[in-house]
């Protein structure tokens, strides 16, 4: 469930048919006592498990993208002549 996929992305990625991922999503937030995926993502960080992390974009818009250390400008594309 994390990486904010859909369940046609998780069952895509596992080749499984998206009603299994449903059911197993399903079976997860009712164990946890979730009604949907956002009460599950509040639990984990109230609980500590993850926390939240900055979209790429936000920042490049920094000046730096902190994922690669190298400036933004410099990270655009390369040019080939």
């Amino acid at each position: 469930m994390s990486g904010s996929l859909t369940n046609g992305e998780i069952a895509q990625g596992f080749t499984l048919s998206e009603s299994t991922v449903k059911t197993h999503v399903g079976r997860v937030l009712a164990k946890i006592g979730a009604r949907d995926r956002i009460q599950a993502v509040i639990l984990a960080y109230n609980l500590r498990l993850t926390r939240p992390v900055q979209p790429v974009i936000s920042r490049v818009r920094r000046g730096r993208d902190r994922s690669t250390g190298r400036s933004a400008a410099g990270s655009a594309c390369s040019h080939t002549t």
